[in-house]
């Protein structure tokens, strides 16, 4: 294959077939759909959210997924491979945010008494108290560790390690 040729052949596969404007705009809105779903999933994991909040963008999540499906026929096959891995994405940090909102109410104890402050000698810092029966549960009964805990209630690993301490659920 000569030189000549061998552009012939780069220049035909690098050939894109116009795509109607109609169906760029709807090519435009599914991404731009997609990158606020992804954005809506991120806060959802980032902050303690209701259990109605996470179902109706569960919902969301699912009509999408289905609109989507009927028209990714406008999307070259890159784009519609990679928005269906962010899509199984998605749904699965959904389904962590879900399950995060739901362990909470099955340890027993409702947020907001998780955590509470007490005064401590020093009059700059009061000292962080996680809820025994909670901790308990967390620790013991569902095996979650020191760092899944702190990050959970966010919090300094080394307060979870301290209550730990303080309730005989760890050896010092």
């Amino acid at each position: 294959m000569n030189h000549s040729n061998h552009n012939q052949t780069q220049t035909s596969a690098r050939r894109v077939v116009a795509v109607p404007p109609q169906s760029q705009a709807l090519a435009k809105l599914l991404l731009w759909q997609l990158w606020q779903l992804s954005r809506r999933v991120d806060e959802v994991l980032d902050h303690p959210t209701e259990l109605c909040i996470i179902s109706n963008l569960s919902e969301a999540l699912n009509q999408f997924e289905r609109l989507f499906e009927q028209s990714c026929a406008v999307l070259t096959p890159e784009v519609v491979e990679a928005s269906r891995l962010r899509l199984r994405r998605l749904a699965q940090g959904v389904t962590r945010a879900y399950g995060n909102n739901i362990e909470r109410h099955h340890y027993g104890v409702p947020a907001e008494l998780i955590l509470t402050e007490e005064e401590s000698n020093n009059r700059m810092l009061n000292r962080i108290v996680i809820n025994e029966l909670w901790l308990r549960r967390a620790y013991c009964t569902y095996n979650r560790t020191m760092a899944w805990i702190a990050r959970y209630l966010d919090i300094h690993p080394s307060t979870v390690r301290r209550n730990l301490v303080e309730y005989g659920l760890l050896e010092y």
